[in-house]
């Protein structure tokens, strides 16, 4: 019987969260294209109008799963325990003997896909679309193809800053380096310039270098000069962009990469927690909605368990992007503002489980 439940409660439960998911993709897509879809076509070369939007929402259909993931399997998970509810097979269930937290287990199969699917498109496919992006240079990521500041990459290796203005990953070359040595203070107290750099097995080989140091009216000059430590260039290539449109495996080597970054260290941290914490917190959700419906619940109340478990969701959401704000300004330490929030959903979920079943023994008495 339990297997009969299981694959009944999933199917309806999947069922439900890809005709929700689609649907409202489709819809955001639509939305999207019709505020920036004059800047796809002017900038579509030599593709078709038809290839060129087809093009752009690809790439920019990542970012909206990665958003609506979370809420669909919340909507749902609600909508199927309220159906249950409604056609009384809930009532039937719990008596049948069938706890809260076998239902929940009965739910967890699709809940544990769908928190697969969520984690493969925030770390893979958010990344490459955004990346897609901005090399096209349209919607919110256009750029001008211009070579002044605002293309430059800025990075931090040890107490040096780094201005890189070209990284070629294929051919594993920079142009126009310049980098600030500062001492202990953070004073500069040295530039050096070089026109190029070549990446080797014992790190970076400076090309054309010049150094001024401050205060010296005199500048050294090498044709070559041994540059170690930095990371590879795929590493500063990617480094060069803000840590949530990063997959996992290049948190992990910039973390690694000692002194290395464009961002804090903390950064790095928090959003490789947070990678993990989010398919989690999807999870958590799921359970959620299998103990807030009432089995026995009046006909035509369905929609009322419905809004409440959204704003209920929606609350909870807040807190956790309140929590994880208060981590990026450095105020939490990065564990903890990407896992506090799942500990809490779990304390509620675990509290609301306790409650069922008490009241359920409650009423057998």
């Amino acid at each position: 019987m339990n297997s009969l439940v299981n694959r009944y409660v999933s199917r309806l439960f999947l069922g439900r969260f890809f005709v929700l998911l689609i649907g409202l993709a489709a819809l955001m897509l639509v939305l999207d294209f019709l505020a920036d879809g004059d800047k796809v076509i002017r900038h579509r070369g030599e593709l078709s109008i038809f290839g060129a939007v087809a093009r752009y929402g690809f790439y920019r259909l990542p970012e909206y799963l990665s958003v609506l993931i979370p809420f669909t399997a919340l909507v749902a998970g609600l909508l199927t325990f309220t159906r249950l509810s409604r056609l009384s097979e809930l009532a039937v269930m719990r008596a049948a003997g069938i706890s809260t937290a076998r239902l929940i287990g009965a739910v967890m199969p699709g809940a544990i896909l769908i928190a697969v699917l969520q984690f493969i498109v925030n770390d893979q496919a958010v990344p490459a679309g955004i990346g897609a992006l901005r090399a096209w240079g349209v919607g919110d990521y256009a750029e001008s193809n211009a070579e002044d500041a605002a293309n430059l990459i800025w990075l931090r290796q040890g107490s040096d800053i780094v201005r890189i203005r070209h990284v070629d990953d294929d051919r594993g070359t920079m142009d126009g380096v310049t980098i600030f040595q500062r001492d202990d203070n953070g004073l500069i107290i040295a530039k050096i310039t070089a026109e190029s750099a070549k990446f080797g097995d014992s790190g970076w080989i400076l090309n054309n270098v010049r150094r001024s140091a401050v205060g010296s009216a005199a500048a050294e000059e090498w044709d070559y000069l041994a540059w170690p430590g930095i990371a590879a260039p795929s590493v500063i290539a990617t480094a060069a962009v803000h840590p949530r449109e990063m997959p996992v495996s290049r948190l992990l080597s910039i973390r690694l990469a000692s002194g290395f970054g464009s961002q804090p260290r903390y950064l790095y941290e928090i959003w490789t927690y947070k990678r993990l914490a989010k398919p989690a917190l999807t999870i958590l959700m799921v359970m959620l909605t299998v103990v807030l419906v009432n089995p026995l619940a009046r006909q035509g109340s369905g929609g009322l368990w419905v809004v409440g478990g959204a704003a209920l969701g929606s609350l909870l959401w807040t807190f956790d992007d309140l929590i994880f704000s208060l981590g990026e300004y450095g105020l939490l330490p990065p564990f903890a503002a990407a896992w506090a929030p799942a500990t809490v959903f779990v304390a509620v979920v675990l509290g609301l489980i306790l409650h069922h079943e008490s009241h359920r023994r409650g009423r057998r008495i």
